[in-house]
């Protein structure tokens, strides 16, 4: 599959604020921050529940909830500013520029539709005039790209009869049947067990390697990010307290904060060892 020419930085976000008004109430959610993704890149932002990733992400999308606005700053995608844009100009990147990965894929699946029809719905809304015959070939072929070894099979089934893992990777092909060159993927592995959470975030990280995508990896581990990003932010309390490196910031973090959630992540790691031995 041929991956357009992208910019230096597929990522810019600078000084970005955003609020959430409920009943005359402002709550600034994020506040101020600044990042940037090169081509290619795997970034992470990483951070504990609560901290703003999932808004930044949705920043990113346009797609804040109800309430929500961006109230500074700017988003740059691409080379393009997208605050401010309506829903039709947001449609042209979402999907063709940038995909989205959701944390939990039972939601993020039409539950009444096979999942041919959903990839095929998906390839109409961006490429209308696709025969059926091509939208079947390309469903088939995304399905196989990300691991599925029956595609035809899976693409006649319905999301409850897919396992966690293999919902997971029909959202990731369904992602890429737009054909972006940017994917957020928003804590992929969220209540996925061990051995399949690995297995998803190396078909990502694969995925990234074969198609150049630029990638943005929400997490709360900073083990994910030791393993599969270039560089990391870290995000505490709407702010982006360190970023740089992921070598340098895991060696010699700067911020208490960050020292917190490495120690935190090795902790996990010493329990995990220890469970496997028991």
């Amino acid at each position: 599959m041929a991956v357009p020419p992208t910019p230096d930085r597929m990522l810019e976000v600078a000084g970005l604020e955003v609020t959430i008004s409920n009943r005359k109430v402002e709550h600034r959610i994020l506040r101020g921050i600044s990042f940037s993704i090169a081509t290619g890149e795997m970034h992470g932002l990483v951070g504990e529940t609560g901290s703003g990733k999932s808004m930044t992400a949705r920043a990113i999308t346009g797609l804040l909830p109800h309430g929500g606005a961006v109230t500074a700053g700017s988003i740059r995608i691409a080379g393009r500013d997208i605050v401010g844009l309506g829903d039709r100009e947001l449609r042209e990147i979402r999907g063709p520029v940038v995909g989205m990965i959701f944390q939990n894929p039972r939601t993020a699946l039409h539950p009444l539709l096979a999942v041919e029809k959903q990839m095929t719905n998906v390839i109409r809304a961006h490429r209308r005039g696709t025969s059926g015959k091509e939208c079947r070939e390309q469903v088939l072929e995304h399905l196989a790209m990300v691991g599925i070894a029956d595609p035809a099979r899976v693409a006649r089934a319905y999301p409850h009869e897919l396992s966690g893992g293999m919902a997971q990777r029909v959202v990731i092909a369904t992602v890429l049947v737009s054909r972006p060159t940017f994917l957020i993927a928003d804590e992929p592995t969220t209540g996925l067990d061990a051995t399949v959470q690995r297995q998803i975030l190396e078909e990502i990280a694969s995925l990234q390697q074969r198609l150049n995508l630029s990638v943005l990896m929400i997490t709360h581990d900073l083990s994910i990010v030791a393993q599969y990003c270039d560089n990391v932010s870290v995000m505490h309390d709407g702010l982006i307290v360190e970023q740089g490196g992921k070598r340098e910031i895991m060696l010699a973090p700067g911020h208490a904060y960050t020292q917190r959630l490495i120690q935190a992540s090795r902790l996990e790691g010493i329990r995990e060892e220890k469970g496997s031995a028991a």
